[in-house]
């Protein structure tokens, strides 16, 4: 499971305060181990096309999330035309009225995902796989 978001924290009038945080976490079974990554433990995350001021892409997303220990690389890619349109806070509800719930959030649901988890100290990778059928939204 990967989550990067920025979330707002809206009033009754505008939007307070914006909050951004990611979230990873990768069970292998075979080494019967759980791996955590999350920016409240000093994770940092480096996202293509998201930090380097290119174009965005809403149907891939490359992330590389980092900890003292391990660096996870996932890549993800999807087809947006067979999205399911969930619904969420739309932010342009967010001032001067309380936020509302729209049906604008694109979850691909048969994205291809490539996970590959790297010890630092020696580079060595611990795990690598590549799923199909997951979910993947990606929204700016």
């Amino acid at each position: 499971m990967l989550s990067v978001a920025r979330l707002p924290f809206p009033t009754e009038r505008h939007t307070a305060f914006h909050v951004t945080g990611s979230l990873g976490l990768l069970w292998d079974a075979p080494r019967a181990a759980f791996y955590r990554f999350a920016t409240v433990s000093g994770a940092t995350v480096h996202i293509d096309n998201f930090d380097n001021g290119e174009d965005l892409d809403t149907d891939r997303v490359v992330v590389a999330m980092r900890d003292a220990q391990f660096l996870l690389n996932v890549s993800a890619s999807g087809d947006r035309s067979h999205a399911a349109r969930l619904w969420g806070p739309h932010p342009d509800t967010f001032e001067g009225s309380p936020p509302s719930m729209v049906q604008y959030v694109e979850e691909m649901l048969d994205a291809t995902l490539h996970v590959r988890l790297v010890r630092r100290s020696d580079g060595a990778t611990l795990f690598e796989g590549t799923g199909l059928r997951g979910g993947l939204e990606i929204e700016p």
